[in-house]
């Protein structure tokens, strides 16, 4: 899988945040000869104990019969992959790193 594109959404109510942006990101992603679209938003939240991460993204294949196999299939694995990215991150601020 490949991002072709990430903004940052950008809010005037950025005070003391690093980076200056709002936590909340734009993406478009592009896999290689499948032909669906994946599009969605990345949003850190700040909570008392640290952030939550809200991904949220839509996925859509336009091929009449085999279009909706093929968006579950990438559905479920864009769920693993942002199911590993999530206990890669959560060991890694457990281990300090």
């Amino acid at each position: 899988m490949r991002i072709r594109r990430i903004q940052q959404k950008k809010n005037s109510n950025n005070v003391g945040r690093r980076g200056g942006g709002d936590g909340v990101y734009k993406a478009n992603i592009d896999i290689a000869n499948v032909p669906v679209t994946i599009s969605g938003t990345l949003e850190l939240e700040p909570v008392e104990d640290g952030c939550v991460n809200h991904v949220r993204m839509e996925i859509d294949c336009g091929i009449p019969f085999v279009g909706k196999t093929l968006v579950e299939f990438v559905t479920k694995d864009c769920k693993r992959i942002i199911a590993d990215e999530y206990k890669y991150i959560s060991d890694r601020l457990r281990l300090g790193l």
